[in-house]
């Protein structure tokens, strides 16, 4: 959401990846994927799956010249696999909570009509639509009773989503 939800369990990789661009966008990317992965962790995570298909590509072929070619095909193959699973898992979500709008958007303006105050009808809308979209409104609800703006708070509902709709 808009504050933090938390330190990194490594934070000698926070502070090296804290000045890179590709962990912006990697947050963002965990973000609306939907995962609780720090950027520091899956970091982590895509250099330890690189480094065991290199080991296992460099072992299958026996430990030759030919071995060390395919680890490194290996490793890089390893390091990628993550960022599609992440890409694949984002499509997914968007996907999903672009179905999930219309609804919402009507649970809204329903609740809206009757006379409801903008945040009980999107809470109201939370409590009646299913995850992902009802994750996202708690996640509104909850910035907004931290005290972030409600434009604020929306802004990072659109971020946090990665759909063009919302």
């Amino acid at each position: 959401g808009i504050l933090r939800t938390g330190a990194s369990r490594f934070p000698m990789l926070r502070v090296l990846l804290s000045r890179s661009n590709w962990a912006d966008r990697a947050s963002v990317d965990l973000l609306q994927a939907g995962l609780a992965l720090k950027v520091s962790e899956y970091f982590l995570l895509r250099v330890i799956l690189s480094a065991l298909c290199a080991i296992l590509g460099y072992l299958i072929t026996g430990g030759d010249s030919l071995g060390i070619v395919v680890g490194i095909i290996a490793g890089a193959v390893g390091f990628m696999v993550p960022g599609a699973y992440i890409g694949w898992l984002k499509g997914r979500r968007i996907q999903t909570i672009n179905t999930q709008l219309v609804e919402t958007l009507q649970l809204i303006s329903n609740a809206l009509r009757s006379g409801f105050a903008f945040t009980q009808a999107v809470e109201l809308a939370a409590r009646q639509v299913q995850s992902p979209m009802q994750d996202e409104l708690n996640q509104y609800m909850q910035d907004n009773a931290l005290g972030a703006r409600s434009e604020d708070a929306l802004l990072a509902l659109a971020e946090r989503t990665g759909s063009y709709d919302v």
